[in-house]
């Protein structure tokens, strides 16, 4: 075999192994979050339900928040993917707007712990997490100008920022005060923006 082969090689190994430990740090992290919150968590904690050492954390991420902004950017991107997929797909905007909903709901109960820090801690606001939540809002946006070109009616952005805050909050509360209500929950959020739009 030749080098170029074996580095290729070499790379698409060590791509899955960084891979594999993402996903791993992913599950450990929103897991420690539900059940402690951010406050309790520390890169010792984590390393332990990792069954890594600590200085093996500290070689890809520079601290807890570091590591939790990761995990929290890396699982939105493939939530905005899943997203993308159903914006640009043939269905009607009736039926786009309720596979997003869907979508986002599990998505967001899937992460329930990390999106609760995310929305509600002021130290998130770093510059992944704000892209994070523009591209967020960016989704919503095109649901609406959809949904509103379709009803030839056009949304001031007043009004689609208004309507993106009580949704998400309305997603938030449900799976916080009802999470025992799934599917009703998801029919109530799905009324509630067929009246909003």
């Amino acid at each position: 075999m030749d080098v170029p082969a074996i580095m290729a090689q070499t790379r698409v190994k060590i791509t899955k192994t960084i891979e594999s430990f993402e996903n791993k740090a992913y599950k450990v992290v929103s897991g420690l979050i539900a059940d402690k919150g951010y406050a309790e968590l520390s890169m010792k904690m984590i390393a332990k339900e990792m069954d890594v050492a600590v200085e093996i954390l500290y070689n890809y991420y520079k601290n807890k928040e570091d590591l939790t902004t990761s995990v929290i950017y890396i699982s939105w991107v493939e939530t905005f993917r899943k997203l993308d997929d159903i914006l640009e797909g043939p269905k009607s905007s009736k039926e786009k707007a309720s596979i997003f909903l869907s979508l986002l709901y599990d998505e967001m109960e899937e992460r329930r712990g990390l999106d609760n820090e995310m929305l509600n801690s002021s130290f998130f606001k770093n510059e992944k997490l704000i892209q994070v939540q523009t591209e967020f809002r960016k989704r919503w946006e095109k649901l609406i100008l959809e949904w509103g070109e379709n009803k030839g009616i056009n949304f001031s952005e007043d009004y689609t920022n208004r309507v993106i805050n009580t949704m998400v909050s309305t997603i938030t509360n449900s799976l916080n005060e009802f999470e025992e209500e799934k599917e009703a929950n998801k029919i109530f959020i799905e009324d509630l923006l067929y009246k909003l739009l």
